[in-house]
């Protein structure tokens, strides 16, 4: 990601860089985003959900969060 640009922004250019001709080997090395992250940005305007994890209570208390 260039210094100064949020997710929402890089994945913006990122689509308008590809509609006008830029081949997806240049794109991942001018944005600095892996290949799968532009696949999954190609694929949606809207980013993945954030993953939850157990909080740190649950793992003190030695229980396990459903999976």
């Amino acid at each position: 990601m260039l210094p100064g640009q949020s997710k929402g922004e890089v994945q913006a250019a990122l689509r308008r860089d590809c509609r006008e001709g830029m081949s997806n080997r240049a794109l991942p090395c001018q944005y600095g985003v892996t290949w799968s992250t532009l696949n999954k940005d190609l694929a949606s305007a809207w980013p993945q959900p954030r993953t939850t994890t157990a909080s740190t209570r649950d793992l003190r208390s030695g229980i396990r969060s459903r999976r």
